[in-house]
């Protein structure tokens, strides 16, 4: 990946890769999707959102700059989408957060949870049987990932945006 740009209105993430456009909404599918709207494929360098006129501007190697509209919608395949929700044992919210966030789950687990900032480095480290609340006032502004592992070694990871 090269460069990536949130269209911070809806949640959508694009990255530019070596071999086009491709997006997502993490809140509904973990998939990446190809972005194929009158963009080639080629190497993206940057991504830009103009919020303006609602268009995703790529730079692009050795073709230019091209304009694409934004994605409004994420789901190609509801089954998939909605077997994926479903097998999400764990919740965190609220997300984006600027202080204190709950972690739930509806299962009988215990967790143990491993909260990593966005270069790796562990933040937190703690075991927990009925939830927690995580208080993230001490960390700088960013994204960290939730990693929670139950005993049979399932692991659930989480993205959460510290504002």
């Amino acid at each position: 990946m090269n460069t990536i740009a949130v269209d911070t209105a809806t949640g959508i993430e694009y990255v530019g890769t070596d071999i086009g456009v491709y997006f997502r909404d993490e809140t509904i599918s973990p998939f990446w999707t190809a972005y194929s709207s009158g963009l080639p494929n080629v190497i993206v360098n940057e991504l830009e959102i103009h919020y303006t006129t609602q268009k995703l501007r790529a730079a692009t190697y050795g073709r230019g700059i091209w304009e694409s509209p934004l994605e409004q919608q994420v789901i190609t395949n509801l089954p998939e989408v909605a077997q994926y929700v479903q097998q999400k044992e764990v919740l965190v919210y609220p997300n984006p957060s600027r202080s204190i966030v709950t972690v739930n789950w509806s299962n009988q687990n215990n967790y143990e949870l491993s909260i990593y900032n966005a270069i790796g480095k562990l933040m937190l480290q703690q075991q927990t049987d009925n939830g927690a609340e995580i208080q993230l006032s001490e960390f700088p502004t960013g994204i960290y990932f939730f990693h929670l592992r139950n005993q049979q070694g399932k692991l659930e990871v989480l993205k959460v945006i510290k504002e």
